[in-house]
């Protein structure tokens, strides 16, 4: 059984690479961003944001899986839409934190994925 959730997805808006230590940067203002809006996953517990490898889906984007649930497989088509519009409303409530903390620097997207 697969496991799902919302992916915050950050390019630099100068369109340069990201190098480890500015990846490792980002990670963390995602994570103190989760922790200052009080970001839970189903089980009211609080999530631990993590860099994911999604591939060349994402060219030049850093992606970052903000957490995942194995409920998500099993519902119905309505129910996905609905959560799936969820997750982007987090995630980009965590982008506007870490715009705060790095203003002008990235662009976001959020979407629900595959993990």
């Amino acid at each position: 059984m697969s496991a799902f959730g919302p992916a915050l997805f950050v390019r630099r808006t100068d369109g340069k690479d990201f190098d480890e230590r500015e990846q490792q940067a980002i990670v963390e203002l995602v994570r103190q961003a989760t922790r200052t809006l009080g970001v839970t996953d189903e089980h009211d517990e609080a999530i631990e944001p993590r860099r994911h490898d999604y591939g060349e889906t994402e060219a030049g984007a850093l992606c970052v899986l903000l957490y995942s649930s194995y409920n998500y497989y099993g519902m119905p088509e309505e129910v996905m839409a609905d959560q799936d519009e969820t997750w982007k409303e987090l995630g980009m409530k965590v982008a506007r934190e870490v715009e705060a903390a790095a203003p002008g620097a990235y662009r976001f997207d959020c979407y629900t994925i595959e993990s």
